[in-house]
C-alpha cells in the first residue's frame, strides 16, 4: 500500500508539473501556429503582441489570452487599422493542443474591441480580406456533432464548438462613402450563449449600445441614442433559417416588440421582420429622445396617444433591398410645463419612412398633417421627400401662427423676452437638380411671412429691438422684402429690396445676392456698434490680456467693437440716412452704396454732411482671426469748420493742435490703409497713406506758439493772426506722418512749413519765417535804427521750433540767421559809423542776439 502510495504521488505530481509546465513549453509554438495560420487565410496583416496560456483557469479546457490583436488592410487600405483587439481570450479543448484533427474553441470573449469598416468612393470595402478559395484547408472548418462523417483536418486548422460568446465596451464605426453613409456604435455589450454548432441550436443573446450615432449625406440624423437587444433565436444551419421569438429592442427607454425570420438559402437573404411599440402613449414616444436632452424634459406633463410600427420584407441581394414601411403616428397629445400657464396642444401628424422592394433610391420620407396649437394659434405642416440618392424631390408646407406673447407662456424662452406675432403661408416643391442647374423656374416656391409689433429683449443686447411691422414674400428666384421697419435703441430704418439664389445659398451652391434699401430719419451709431455685450470668453480673454499688459495706449478695459463680415453674400445696401451720430460727431444727408462680398464690406461713394462741410468715403474692412480689421479708405473732406471739427475730432487735435484757437474751413483728400484695434481704432504702427489738406480764411487767434515770437513781430499782428490760403502735402509711413514743405503767409510774413508727427505722438515742425521791416517789434526797431547801413535791412528771417509731445510741445526761437544778416550790414559800414552806433545799443544788441 505505501507503494502504491507512493506511485499515485508521484503521478499527481507529474500531472501537476504538466499542468503547470505545458503554458511555458507550449506557448512560442502556439503562438507562431496561431499567427502563420491566420495570415495564411486572409489578405492582411494579423499581429498580436502576447499569448497567455492557463490551465487551472479553466481546467479541462485552456485558456488562451491574446494581447493587443491588431488586424490592417493591404492595398488602399494598408494605413487602415480594421480590428483592434485590447485583449480576445478563448476556452480551448486541453486535448485538441495536440491533436491533428485542430483546435477546438468553446468560448470567446473579447474586451474593449474596435472595428472600423469601410466602403471607398467606388465600392471597396476594407473587410473584403478573404483569400480566395484554392485550398480547402486555408479556411476555418466547423465540426458538426452529427454523427456524419467528418474529413480530419489540416495540421492549420481551428475547429469550433461555440457555446458562448462575450464581448465588453466594443466600439463599431462603419463609414459608407459611396452611399455617404456613416453609422457609429460606442460602448457596446454583447453576450450571446448557445451551442453554436451542429444542425440547429437555439441562442440567447443580450446586448445594449450606449451611443448610437446616424449621418447621411453630411446631416446628423440620429446622436447619443442608447439602444438595447433581448432576443432568443433559433437556427438551422443546414437550411440557414433563423427565426425571432421572444425578441424586445429597446431604443432609449422605449420597449419594441421584434418578430419574424431571416431566410438564408443562396445568395439572396428573405426577411420578413415586424416590429411595434408596446407603449401606446405620447409619453412612451418620449422615450425615443436621447439621455443626452433629458434635462429639457423635466417637468413635463404630456397626454395622447401615440404608436411605433413597421415591417422589413422582401429579398437583399447586391443592390436589391427588402420593402420598408416604419411609421410613427401621434394623435390628440399635448404637452405643458408644471412652471407655466398654458400647453402645447392637438399635437398630431403621422412621419413614414417607406420603400417598395427595389434599391435604395425609391425610399421616401413624408411627414403628414402635423400639427400643434397654442390657445387660438395653430402651425400645421407636411413635407415629402423622395430620390434620397438620385435626384431628390421634395414637396412641402407651413402656414399658421404664432403669437409669441403666448408662446413664452408655454415654452421656456430662457432669458430672452419675445413679444408679437409671426404669421406664415409657405410652399415649396422641386427637385436638387434643378437647384443645382439654377433652373429656379422648375421649383415651385411661393407664400409669405409678416411680422407684426415684434419686440425682443436679450440681454446679450444693450438696446431693444422693435420691428413693428415687417413681409416676407417669397417666389422661386427670390425674397421680396416690404415694409419692413425696425428700431434699435434711438436708431430707426426701414428695409426694403429682394434677395435672389437664396435657394443655391441654402443648399451651398452659391453666394446669397440681393439689393437693398436703408432708409432712416436718424441712426445712432455708438449704440448700434456697442449693441451686443461681450461674450463670456471674450471678457476672460480680455482679462487675461490685460495681466500681461501691453505696450499700447489703449485702455485694458476697452471694449470689442470689431466685427466679422458673413461669407458666401454678394450684396448691396443703398443708404439714405436723415441724421446720425458718432461718437460726439453729428452727420447728416448721409447718401452711398455699401456692398458685402468676399467676407469684405466695401463702402462706393459714400457722401455726407458734417461739422458745416461735406465728407466723401470710399474703402474697404475686413476682419481676420485676431481680431485686428484690415481697413483701405479715401476721404475726400470739402470745407470743415475748424473750431467745430477741433471739438469733435481728437486726430485733428494731433495733427494740427492750432485749430482750437481759429477760426476757418479746412479740406483734406488722403487714402488710408492699415489695421483697427479690437475697438475699432487705428493701430498707428500699421498706417500708410499719402494725401494733402488746404484751408480758407484761418485766423489763429490767442496762440501760444505765436507769442513766442513776439520779440521779433509787432504784438498786435500775433493775437489774430491770419494765414494765407494754403496746400500742403503729406505722407504716411508706418504710423509716422511727413508733412512736405510748403509756403504761406502767417500774419503777412512769407513762412515755410515742414513737420512730422511720429506713431507715438511726438510732434515736430519747424516754421521758417521771412519778417517785413514794417512788422518789427519795437525792440528790434529801435536797435535798427541807430545801426549802421539799417537802411539796407528790409527784411530778417527767423525759425519757430515746435517739438515733445502732442499735448504739450515746446516752443523755441531761432534767430541765428538773423543775426548774421544784421553781422554782414554791421561790417560793411566804416568803423567810425560802427563805434558810435555800438555805443549806443550798448548791451540790447547784445540781449537779442545772443
Amino acid at each position: 500500500m505505501k507503494k502504491l502510495a507512493v506511485i499515485f504521488s508521484i503521478l499527481i505530481l507529474v500531472f501537476v508539473l504538466l499542468i503547470i509546465g505545458i503554458p511555458v513549453v507550449f506557448k512560442q509554438p502556439i503562438l507562431e501556429k496561431t499567427k502563420v495560420t491566420i495570415n495564411k487565410q486572409v489578405n492582411a496583416k494579423v499581429e498580436f503582441s502576447d499569448l497567455s496560456i492557463s490551465v487551472l483557469k479553466s481546467f479541462p479546457q485552456v485558456s488562451l489570452i491574446l494581447k493587443d490583436v491588431v488586424v490592417s488592410g493591404y492595398n488602399e487600405f494598408q494605413n487602415d487599422t480594421l480590428v483592434h483587439i485590447p485583449s480576445a481570450e478563448t476556452n480551448v479543448a486541453l486535448l485538441s493542443l495536440f491533436s491533428k484533427d485542430g483546435i477546438v474553441i468553446h468560448k470567446i470573449i473579447l474586451d474593449n474591441p474596435e472595428l472600423t469598416f469601410k466602403v471607398t468612393k467606388d465600392g471597396k470595402a476594407n473587410w473584403d480580406i478573404t483569400k480566395a478559395e484554392e485550398d480547402p484547408s486555408q479556411f476555418v472548418q466547423v465540426n458538426y456533432t452529427e454523427p456524419e462523417p467528418q474529413e480530419p483536418a489540416s495540421e492549420d486548422e481551428f475547429a469550433m464548438q461555440l457555446e458562448e460568446v462575450i464581448i465588453n465596451d466594443a466600439k463599431v464605426i462603419y463609414d459608407d462613402k459611396s452611399l455617404g453613409l456613416f453609422l457609429g456604435f460606442v460602448g457596446s455589450d454583447f453576450n450571446i450563449s448557445g451551442k453554436m454548432y451542429g444542425s440547429t441550436t437555439e441562442l440567447n443573446s443580450n446586448g445594449d449600445v450606449k451611443e448610437f450615432s446616424m449621418i447621411y449625406d453630411s446631416t446628423e440624423y440620429i446622436t447619443n441614442t442608447s439602444l438595447k437587444a433581448k432576443s432568443v433565436v433559433s437556427i438551422d444551419y443546414k437550411t440557414m433559417d433563423i427565426l425571432l421569438g421572444n425578441n424586445e429592442l429597446w431604443i432609449n427607454n422605449l420597449p419594441i416588440d421584434v418578430s419574424g425570420s431571416i431566410k438564408m438559402p443562396d445568395e439572396n437573404m428573405l426577411f420578413n421582420l415586424k416590429f411595434n411599440s408596446k407603449g401606446s402613449g405620447l409619453n412612451d414616444m418620449m422615450a425615443l429622445i436621447p439621455p443626452s436632452y433629458a434635462d429639457y424634459l423635466e417637468g413635463i406633463e404630456t397626454s395622447g396617444q401615440a404608436s411605433f410600427s413597421g415591417f422589413f420584407s422582401g429579398s437583399y441581394q447586391d443592390e436589391d433591398y427588402p420593402e420598408m414601411d416604419i411609421s410613427l403616428e401621434i394623435n390628440n397629445g399635448s404637452f405643458k410645463y408644471k412652471s407655466l400657464p398654458e400647453e402645447i396642444k392637438n399635437i398630431g401628424g403621422i412621419l413614414k419612412i417607406s420603400k417598395p422592394q427595389g434599391v435604395l433610391d425609391l425610399l421616401s420620407v413624408k411627414l403628414m398633417n402635423a400639427h400643434a396649437q397654442v390657445k387660438d394659434n395653430p402651425m400645421e405642416m407636411n413635407f415629402n421627400v423622395h430620390n434620397l440618392l438620385s435626384d431628390l424631390l421634395f414637396d412641402g408646407s407651413l402656414s399658421g401662427k404664432v403669437n409669441f406673447s403666448h408662446l413664452k407662456d408655454a415654452l421656456p424662452m430662457d432669458s430672452i423676452d419675445i413679444l408679437g406675432t409671426l404669421d406664415a403661408d409657405i410652399s415649396v416643391n422641386g427637385t436638387y437638380s434643378s437647384i443645382a442647374a439654377g433652373e429656379y423656374n422648375k421649383i415651385t416656391s411661393r407664400g409669405s411671412v409678416i411680422l407684426k409689433n415684434i419686440l425682443i429683449n436679450d440681454p446679450q443686447l444693450r438696446q431693444q429691438i422693435q420691428i413693428p411691422s415687417g413681409k416676407l414674400g417669397l417666389s422661386p428666384q427670390k425674397i421680396n422684402l416690404s415694409d419692413f421697419r425696425m428700431k434699435i435703441g434711438a436708431s430707426d430704418m426701414e428695409l426694403k429690396g429682394s434677395v435672389d439664389n437664396y435657394l443655391e445659398y441654402l443648399f451651398d451652391k452659391g453666394d446669397l445676392q440681393g439689393n437693398l434699401q436703408l432708409n432712416s430719419k436718424f441712426l445712432n451709431l455708438n449704440e448700434l456698434l456697442t449693441l451686443q455685450i461681450p461674450s463670456e470668453d471674450v471678457a476672460i480673454a480680455q482679462a487675461k490680456e490685460d495681466q500681461k499688459g501691453t505696450d499700447s495706449d489703449e485702455p485694458a478695459d476697452e471694449e470689442i467693437l470689431v466685427f466679422d463680415v458673413p461669407d458666401r453674400m454678394d450684396l448691396n445696401f443703398t443708404s439714405d440716412v436723415d441724421k446720425a451720430i458718432f461718437d460726439r460727431l453729428p452727420i447728416t444727408n448721409i447718401k452711398g452704396l455699401v456692398t458685402v462680398k468676399d467676407e469684405k464690406l466695401n463702402l462706393n461713394g459714400f457722401k455726407m454732411n458734417m461739422l458745416d462741410g461735406e465728407l466723401e468715403l470710399t474703402g474697404s474692412y475686413k476682419n481676420n482671426e485676431s481680431n485686428t480689421p484690415f481697413f483701405d479708405f479715401g476721404f475726400d473732406v470739402k470745407d470743415l469748420n475748424l473750431p467745430t471739427a477741433y471739438k469733435t475730432l481728437s486726430g485733428l487735435r494731433k495733427i494740427m493742435p492750432f485749430a482750437g484757437t481759429s477760426t476757418g474751413t479746412m479740406s483734406t483728400k488722403f487714402n488710408m490703409k492699415g489695421r483697427l484695434s479690437p475697438a475699432l481704432k487705428v493701430l498707428a504702427p500699421t498706417i500708410d497713406g499719402l494725401g494733402n489738406f488746404s484751408t480758407k480764411n484761418l485766423e489763429i487767434k490767442d496762440s501760444p506758439i505765436f507769442s513766442q515770437i513776439k520779440g521779433i513781430l509787432k504784438e498786435e499782428k500775433l493775437q489774430n493772426v491770419k494765414i494765407k490760403d494754403f496746400i500742403a502735402n503729406f505722407t504716411v509711413d508706418k504710423g509716422n506722418l511727413l508733412l512736405k514743405p510748403f509756403k504761406t503767409k502767417i500774419a503777412d510774413q512769407e513762412a515755410t512749413i515742414t513737420g512730422s508727427l511720429s506713431a507715438t505722438s511726438l510732434l515736430e515742425m519747424k516754421m521758417d519765417f521771412v519778417v517785413q521791416r514794417e512788422a518789427f517789434g519795437d525792440d528790434i526797431q529801435s536797435l535798427l535804427a541807430v545801426l549802421p547801413g539799417q537802411e539796407k535791412i528790409k527784411t530778417v528771417p527767423a525759425t519757430v521750433n515746435i517739438k515733445g509731445p502732442v499735448g504739450d510741445p515746446k516752443v523755441s526761437l531761432e534767430l541765428e540767421e538773423a543775426r548774421k544778416q544784421i553781422m554782414t550790414e554791421i561790417k560793411n559800414s566804416s568803423t567810425d559809423e560802427l563805434k558810435k552806433s555800438l555805443d549806443k545799443l550798448g548791451k540790447g544788441l547784445q540781449k537779442l542776439f545772443k
